[in-house]
């Protein structure tokens, strides 16, 4: 867990800290050069009430190269 999650974590109930968890693992991270699937919980990070799709820069656990990869509500994926 990321110091952002734990900082989160210690400041919300746990309640909220269990919505927020599963919200986060609906956002996927797609690699786009091996096609790898992540939750954005898996990677450390919390995306909750939010909307749209988004683009960053993140390192495939799969094939370790750093790529810009879009996150995309999918909740049903891997």
């Amino acid at each position: 867990m990321r110091w952002l999650t734990s900082l989160i974590k210690n400041k919300v109930g746990s309640r909220l800290m269990a919505r927020i968890e599963e919200e986060s693992r609906g956002w996927k991270c797609e690699c786009p050069a091996c096609g790898a699937v992540y939750s954005v919980w898996e990677y450390g990070g919390i995306r909750y009430k939010a909307g749209g799709t988004k683009k960053t820069l993140v390192r495939c656990r799969d094939c370790g190269g750093q790529h810009w990869m879009t996150v995309a509500w999918k909740p049903d994926a891997n």
